[in-house]
């Protein structure tokens, strides 16, 4: 008999047991089925019950309603334990990844005026974890949470209605939340996506910003902004802000230099820009060819003077007398290339002649440019050298002897006739005020008026002779020919 009293025991003991296991198992699958969507509640008002969530390693068990409120707020696709953390874990920042397997956890909110703990106690395979809110207790406490309220009203109204587009995003960098310059980004680029911005953006792993600038192709121009990411305990703040403007003008002003550069690299003229600080920063090849100063030194960015130094070193600039003057003097070149009035000839030991110019650049800027006039100098040289024997040769002519170029300016006159008529014209006066300071001293005659025309003659012209009367009653025979180039050469000669 007590043999089956026990085995009747056992019996009804397990038959208990089964029972009450598939209660269990009925009232947890209904409520995993409230946390995950599948049931939907009878009562959908939110209720004053405690934030409770009962988890067997990371599978939940049983949740309570307000917990189920806040895991419907959660995408899919994660483990419970993950989806309770991300409900969780902007308000206690340190709550752990996983399940811990043993011992109790209390953690406290990240916020100061939060009073509110979180309560993580796992024992036996089980993790209960339990919000304990300790709530407002006077109307003091009440005033300060109704502020607070208040304030964060109108802090989410500044963000949601900020010009630019802020967003947050969780540890994977799934978007949490946006604002209304987000969505309308997101609708002017006709995305269907919310992570129109959010694509590929470094996330922050201690508390300093990190910026990164992000291009849209969108239609039918490209955009750019910079975004500014901050972490905010285990999620991140996202700040853009639009540069389209900017990189617009970035990729202009390159093309502009590159440009320039391209059309200096094609002169024979040295170029060499210093901007507002006086640092190198545009040269072409001509400077390097006409100063031999070394690329490597040029693209190293020198300043004014050491640029100025190293040309005298290499001696491609004349010895200064006074070593110590001459460096003051390298500022007065900075003054006076800025104001438009700094030009000068270096004739070095080598032959060479550079003429030297500096004049006013945008933004502050100078520009310096070296010509090789070497060629230009000699020229002029060796015309002076012509000049001065054609005028040596033209001073023993007897015959008075000037000569007009096709311009009709005075450009050489001999001795003769300087000494008939007492008179000696400045070079480069006209045939008409040379003429009228003859006709002065001769009697009444058509013969200038006609000179005159001639000389101004862009046509055919042959040549021709007269005779005039002086005032003091000499005869003059005049001649008139035209030169190869154009110009009139003038002879007068006495009559005995």
């Amino acid at each position: 008999m007590e043999v089956l009293s026990s085995i009747a025991l056992i019996v009804v003991a397990s038959f208990l047991a089964a029972f009450s296991a598939l209660y269990l198992v009925h009232a947890i699958a209904g409520r995993r089925g409230y946390a995950t969507g599948g049931v939907a509640r009878e009562d959908p008002q939110p209720d004053d019950t405690p934030i409770e969530f009962l988890f067997h390693k990371d599978e939940i068990l049983d949740v309570s309603s307000s917990g189920a409120d806040l895991l419907e707020t959660v995408d899919y696709g994660t483990s419970d334990w993950q989806r309770m953390r991300d409900v969780l874990a902007p308000r206690f920042h340190d709550f752990p990844q996983r399940p811990p397997t043993e011992g109790t956890t209390i953690l406290r909110a990240a916020d100061s005026g939060d009073r509110a703990e979180a309560h993580i106690v796992a024992r036996d395979g089980a993790v209960r974890v339990h919000v304990v809110d300790a709530g407002p207790v006077n109307q003091a406490d009440r005033h300060l949470r109704r502020t607070s309220e208040s304030r964060m009203r109108r802090w989410e109204a500044s963000v949601r209605r900020a010009p630019s587009p802020v967003w947050g995003s969780d540890s994977r960098g799934r978007l949490r939340w946006t604002n209304e310059a987000y969505r309308r980004l997101e609708s002017e680029l006709g995305s269907g996506h919310g992570d129109v911005l959010a694509t590929g953006l470094p996330m922050p792993r201690a508390e300093a910003p990190v910026t990164a600038r992000v291009e849209l192709q969108a239609t039918p121009e490209t955009r750019w902004f910079d975004v500014t990411i901050l972490r905010d305990g285990e999620n991140f703040l996202h700040y853009a802000v639009e540069v389209t403007a900017v990189v617009r003008a970035e990729i202009a002003q390159r093309n502009f230099i590159q440009t320039l550069t391209k059309t200096f690299a094609l002169l024979s003229t040295g170029l060499a820009i210093f901007d507002r600080d006086r640092r190198l920063s545009l040269f072409n090849p001509a400077i390097v060819d006409l100063t031999g100063l070394g690329a490597d030194f040029l693209s190293s960015r020198p300043s004014l003077s050491a640029f100025f130094e190293t040309l005298r070193e290499a001696r491609i600039m004349p010895e200064p007398k006074d070593f110590k003057r001459w460096r003051e003097a390298i500022w007065d070149v900075d003054t006076r290339a800025a104001e438009g009035r700094f030009e000068e000839t270096w004739t070095l030991s080598t032959g060479i002649t550079y003429r030297v110019t500096g004049q006013p650049y945008p933004n502050g800027a100078i520009a310096f440019v070296i010509e090789d006039i070497s060629d230009e100098i000699g020229m002029s040289r060796r015309l002076n050298e012509f000049v001065k024997r054609a005028q040596s040769a033209m001073d023993c002519f007897e015959e008075g002897v000037a000569v007009f170029s096709p311009a009709a300016k005075l450009v050489m006159a001999n001795a003769a006739c300087h000494e008939l008529w007492a008179h000696q014209p400045a070079l480069g006066s006209t045939v008409v005020e040379v003429t009228r300071r003859w006709q002065a001293g001769t009697e009444p005659s058509p013969i200038w008026g006609e000179v005159r025309d001639f000389v101004s003659d862009f046509g055919a012209r042959a040549e021709w002779d007269g005779e005039v009367r002086m005032t003091d009653g000499r005869r003059l025979r005049c001649r008139f020919a035209p030169l190869a180039d154009g110009s009139t050469l003038m002879g007068f000669q006495p009559l005995h």
